[in-house]
């Protein structure tokens, strides 16, 4: 093995934050879409509260998001159709950052509804520290699509092909 080849199979630093940032993202996606899978009324409502969506859309909206975050969230944790799953995150982020900085402009006071952190007793209220934690996910989620290097994924396994380089051999007419 040349050390071509050996670089371009290592696991370093750079690959374990890449696989740290897809964990991490795609594990917050899944534990926010559980709460509203459950409870889909409640993050109907969760949803006219912000007035950022037509009336007529919202219901479809209520069930289309959750999904959205489970299935994208559960492939980037396995890494399969990672960078697609990082895109679509991405772009839920960024509307929900629309939404968050509106009402912060509207001077409204609610809840984020971003995750259910009342069992833990941490107030979901939103505020500027939400826009700037949601940047941050906004990053996180770039990062997957545009500069993730994945070692680990599924995407990885099943892209992989075996080359057999097979000497020529006396009896062959070539």
């Amino acid at each position: 093995m040349n050390k071509a080849e050996n670089k371009n199979n290592s696991f370093g630093f750079r690959e374990f934050i890449s696989l740290a940032i897809r964990l991490l993202l795609g594990l917050l996606f899944v534990y926010a879409a559980f709460d509203k899978i459950i409870y889909p009324y409640s993050f109907y409502r969760n949803l006219q509260e912000y007035e950022i969506i037509p009336k007529a859309l919202e219901p479809l909206f209520s069930v289309l998001i959750p999904w959205a975050e489970l299935i994208a969230g559960g492939c980037l944790i396995l890494g399969l159709f990672y960078r697609s799953s990082g895109l679509i995150l991405l772009a839920l982020l960024v509307a929900f950052e629309a939404g968050i900085v509106v009402n912060l402009i509207r001077g409204k006071e609610m809840d984020c509804h971003c995750f259910n952190l009342d069992f833990l007793g941490i107030s979901d209220k939103l505020t500027w520290q939400t826009a700037i934690r949601d940047i941050v996910f906004i990053l996180m989620a770039a990062e997957t699509v545009f500069w993730s290097r994945p070692r680990i994924a599924i995407d990885q396994i099943l892209n992989r092909k075996t080359t057999f380089k097979a000497e020529p051999s006396e009896n062959s007419l070539t």
